[in-house]
């Protein structure tokens, strides 16, 4: 179980990386505002993450609960900042 969440978490990153790799080749020109799809990617991560926590959570001992709640809510924060940004650039 574990080591199909970390194959899931990496081929994210991966494929949203080269994806955006790509699109940053194609705009070759350093005075453009921050890329919103990094922004975008990035919430995507943090949202898959949150989401897979709640519904295949990670086997710990008992006397760990603490620390499901502690990783479950860091995801949510992390989301929470990269979906405000975006919504921040929305308003620009």
């Amino acid at each position: 179980m574990g080591t199909f969440s970390i194959n899931f978490f990496f081929s994210f990153l991966l494929l949203a990386g080269g994806i955006l790799t790509f699109i940053a080749l194609r705009r070759l020109n350093r005075a453009l505002p921050p890329d919103r799809g990094v922004l975008l990617a990035m919430a995507g991560f943090w949202i898959a993450n949150t989401l897979y926590q709640l519904f295949i959570p990670m086997p710990l001992p008992p006397k760990l609960w603490l620390l499901h709640i502690v990783l479950l809510g860091y995801g949510v924060l992390a989301a929470l900042a990269y979906l405000v940004s975006l919504g921040a650039l929305r308003k620009q």
